[in-house]
């Protein structure tokens, strides 16, 4: 009788602990659609985040060569202009070479004239030529020095006529400018501007509302994705929760707990060990009220006549 039963027990904690699997497979499936949810969603937001910085990586890389082109041509312009300062101190150093070897050829030959002629005629051909020399430097002196005056008197007399003439000019120029401010013109020829690129303005108007128009519909779209995933995340944990509670409300009726260990004894058999433990969520009065006779459910009966039912079938059991 009691293997019997152990048998009943057995099958009962079987079918149990199947359904139990069962019930956790079919939660396992679920949390992994939902990862797999979340795992799609998560790589699109990454991929558009790659694709960002792929961008934001080649205009740096355009930069970064726009800035190395333009040193390395400021690099040779600076290098050219040194090179050409180079070369005119070399033509400078060479002019300078040049003149140094005129001016003793010239000594030279004048030496040579020298002494060609040393008679008298010779002498005074020298002093002639001295005197004149002379002469026109003081000539041209007194000339330098006349019209540095001239120059003088004629530029500040010239400066003068040039300041009221300037001055003149702007007591003009402002007088016109109170006249078109009194006529209007200027605000005739804004409006007129104005009326000519309204076009335009109104393209520019019409372009500037559809990208800001994009913008927000994309940041909507953006927004409106992020939602639909919470809202597919709220959805899945409350049908695992209630699935869960679905299971656990099962599982309260139980009155004990069976659990399974196999330990293998060769390679064609094992042994069982088979453990019952009571239920810590059972609740007996309330599996008694609703399921038991209602001769047994005694509400209404005293303490000591639920003792004597008690020992009765305590009795019937033995």
């Amino acid at each position: 009788f009691l293997s019997k039963i152990g048998t009943r027990v057995q099958a009962r904690a079987r079918v149990w602990l199947a359904k139990r699997a069962a019930i956790r497979r079919r939660h396992q499936r679920v949390e992994d659609a939902a990862t797999n949810i979340q795992r799609v969603y998560r790589g699109y937001r990454d991929r558009l985040y790659v694709c960002t910085l792929r961008g934001q990586k080649a205009r740096y890389t355009h930069y970064m060569e726009s800035v190395r082109f333009i040193q390395k041509r400021t690099r040779i312009m600076l290098e050219r202009k040194k090179l050409k300062a180079r070369h005119l101190v070399r033509l400078t150093r060479l002019v300078n070479k040049v003149k140094a070897r005129a001016r003793v050829q010239f000594a030279r030959d004048t030496m040579e004239m020298i002494q060609l002629y040393a008679n008298d005629e010779a002498a005074t051909k020298i002093q002639a030529v001295v005197r004149g020399r002379r002469g026109r430097a003081k000539v041209k002196y007194l000339r330098s020095v006349a019209a540095t005056c001239i120059d003088d008197v004629l530029g500040s007399v010239w400066q003068r006529v040039d300041a009221r003439t300037r001055a003149a000019a702007r007591m003009q120029g402002s007088l016109r400018m109170q006249e078109t401010q009194k006529q209007g013109i200027l605000a005739k020829k804004r409006m007129e501007f104005m009326h000519r690129i309204s076009a335009e303005l109104v393209t520019s108007q019409v372009y500037f509302k559809k990208y800001a128009a994009q913008l927000h519909l994309m940041q909507d779209m953006a927004d409106e994705r992020g939602d639909a995933a919470v809202c597919l995340q709220a959805a899945w944990r409350g049908t695992m929760v209630r699935n869960r509670l679905a299971g656990r409300c099962k599982e309260a009726p139980v009155v004990i707990k069976g659990v399974f260990e196999y330990t293998a004894n060769s390679a064609s058999g094992c042994s069982v060990e088979v453990k019952f433990a009571p239920s810590p969520g059972f609740d007996g009065y309330k599996y008694i009220v609703e399921n038991g006779r209602p001769a047994v459910v005694a509400l209404g009966s005293s303490i000591q006549e639920l003792h004597g039912q008690l020992k009765s079938s305590m009795r019937q059991i033995h």
